[in-house]
């Protein structure tokens, strides 16, 4: 016995065959199926002709990223253009299929964004992709951003014309940025720095919000993320004038 699937409604001993309906017959003489030139069914033997509407629908393209991006970066999203395709075939078959992958685009040790023309393939015998074009798909990869904590940050002031307390001699950082970068950054390459220009003694005080130095200078600073903690530094300014080293502030 053998089964074949057709998507397309044809005569066979005079019966109009419809489709969705299943027929059983014997053929007397080889039979040549129309529209399939290279299916014929053998002489004398008992078939079971099994028929399918034919249907089509539109359904997603998604790209399929293939590899790993280099060390330090990310791979984030991929987008093709077109997003959609038109499918065609046996209704059974289509009704189950979702979406539809591209060919595998390579981002093996990538470090940056690209874009590759690539082909929509079928992933099932019997679907037919109507909308033949060129696909498209734009490749993001950004650099890996963590988070790095520090504690026990030394405080210093500069600028300063009086003499200084401070409320604390240290504080808490948190850093964000590419992981390339926090890697190399250790405990003691920071300090926190309050800048005394223009200060001078008062009763209440300050509370200074501080800025971090890295030690040697970093020159992608811009690209990391600073918080501290506490968020300010309370400081109080000594009068030398007064002779006596005592605090203006009270």
């Amino acid at each position: 016995m053998v089964r074949v699937v057709l998507t397309f409604t044809f005569d066979i001993l005079a019966h109009r065959v419809v489709p969705g309906h299943v027929l059983a017959v014997r053929a007397d003489d080889r039979i040549q199926v129309r529209n399939q030139p290279g299916l014929q069914l053998p002489l004398g033997k008992q078939f079971t002709i099994n028929l399918d509407h034919k249907a089509s629908k539109v359904i997603p393209v998604l790209a399929y990223p293939a590899g790993s991006v280099a060390d330090g970066y990310v791979f984030k999203d991929s987008l093709v253009n077109p997003s959609r395709v038109t499918i065609a075939g046996p209704e059974s078959i289509i009704e189950g299929v979702r979406e539809i992958w591209t060919d595998p685009v390579d981002i093996d040790g990538k470090s940056e964004s690209f874009q590759q023309t690539v082909e929509v393939r079928a992933a099932k015998p019997g679907i037919v992709i109507e909308s033949v074009e060129d696909y498209i798909v734009q490749v993001v990869i950004v650099l890996e951003v963590v988070e790095r904590y520090f504690e026990g940050v030394p405080v210093v002031a500069e600028n300063q014309q009086h003499v200084l307390e401070l409320g604390q001699d240290s504080v808490e950082v948190w850093l964000g940025g590419p992981r390339l970068l926090l890697d190399q950054i250790r405990a003691d390459r920071l300090s926190a720095v309050l800048d005394m220009s223009g200060l001078t003694p008062r009763a209440e005080g300050y509370e200074l919000a501080p800025t971090i130095r890295f030690t040697p200078p970093l020159a992608e600073r811009d690209q990391i993320e600073v918080s501290f903690y506490p968020p300010g530094v309370r400081v109080r300014l000594l009068d030398k004038a007064n002779g006596n080293g005592l605090s203006t502030t009270g």
